[in-house]
């Protein structure tokens, strides 16, 4: 064979391989199209508008997001990860809270609820990354005495109703600022609200605040809107002029979490805590309710004999004998004893 046949055969036999190889990449690309790239803004924005939550909450989300997702990325290491939450200038719990919300977003997004194949959950790099350690506090909650030091601090009868809702509906600031006319039942003594999840609620109202706001609903006359007359961010304003004015800890959290406290100690049941504030689990309420310890427990404590009568014998102790079998010079200490 001579050289010319050889390299002739030589590129018949290339250009069959390389029919082949295109034949291949052709079925693979049928099988796996190649699909389009997704930014982080898309993906962002396709999260916020599928995830069930109040808009306050998606604010929040897009807010740390924002700081976090042009930085790490779709697809970061878990030390990337790890790196960016630890470097954030925050206290440990903004360092928990960016956690989080970088969880909940990989979940998401490395699940087919995204709708991006291209994603799949055993590549997500949120797995196996630990969460920061928070240390352990107690968060304040409202009580009665600091109840009475804020009414002492209010002029006006718009605020103490507020007040007075916030504190015995446990209602939160987005409920509580949201109320209309038509939401309260004065006969029920409830309220009708729009909680998180976008699902109907209803709070209960003490017979101080049920009062109170029908004082001010009397006084005010609301045709439309709100019956407080401002939004969410003028009660916000409110409770911070109160707190420098009263020295008390005032924003709209410590209500919810006073109102849940004042049950506990007054002895109602958890499941009932749950059911008042709307809370989505029992473990919430213990949350909620950290503020009660052991002073509180012991408020109710009952003795335990307390009911025994007194049948007019000696107490126990009063007849004790020698125990069987031991002498004096057995032990150095006292051998009496009732019983083995």
């Amino acid at each position: 064979m001579t050289i010319s046949s050889k390299t002739k055969k030589s590129k018949d036999i290339l250009g069959l391989l390389t029919q082949v190889i295109d034949i291949a990449l052709d079925e693979r690309e049928k099988r796996n199209p190649k699909l389009p790239a997704v930014t982080w803004q898309d993906a962002l924005n396709k999260y916020l508008a599928l995830i069930p939550t109040v808009d306050s909450t998606k604010r929040g989300y897009r807010s740390l997001l924002n700081k976090a997702l042009p930085v790490l990325g779709l697809s970061p290491s878990r030390e990337e990860i790890v790196n960016f939450r630890d470097s954030r200038n925050c206290k440990p719990a903004g360092k928990a809270l960016y956690h989080r919300t970088l969880r909940a977003f990989y979940n998401w997004l490395y699940s087919p609820a995204s709708g991006y194949p291209q994603f799949r959950s055993e590549d997500n790099p949120i797995h196996f990354v630990p969460s920061p350690k928070v240390p352990k506090r107690t968060m304040f909650a409202q009580d009665k005495k600091t109840i009475e030091i804020l009414f002492t601090n209010i002029d006006n009868l718009r605020d103490a109703a507020i007040i007075a809702v916030l504190f015995e509906s446990g209602g939160r600031l987005a409920e509580i600022a949201n109320i209309q006319e038509t939401d309260i039942s004065w006969e029920k003594r409830q309220i009708r609200a729009i909680a998180k999840g976008n699902k109907e609620v209803l709070m209960p109202l003490g017979l101080k605040s049920l009062n109170l706001l029908k004082l001010w609903v009397k006084e005010y006359h609301p045709k439309s809107g709100n019956v407080w007359g401002v939004n969410k961010n003028g009660i916000v304003s409110m409770l911070r002029r109160l707190e420098k004015k009263s020295g008390v800890i005032c924003n709209a959290h410590t209500f919810r979490r006073g109102f849940a406290s004042q049950l506990r100690r007054d002895s109602v049941d958890t499941l009932d805590i749950m059911n008042l504030g709307h809370w989505s689990s029992p473990e919430m309420v213990k949350r909620y309710t950290e503020s009660v310890g052991f002073e509180d427990s012991q408020m109710r404590y009952k003795d335990p004999l307390g009911k025994l009568e007194d049948s007019g014998k000696q107490h126990p102790g009063d007849e004790m004998v020698p125990r069987p079998g031991i002498g004096p010079g057995t032990r150095r200490f006292s051998v009496y004893c009732s019983t083995d």
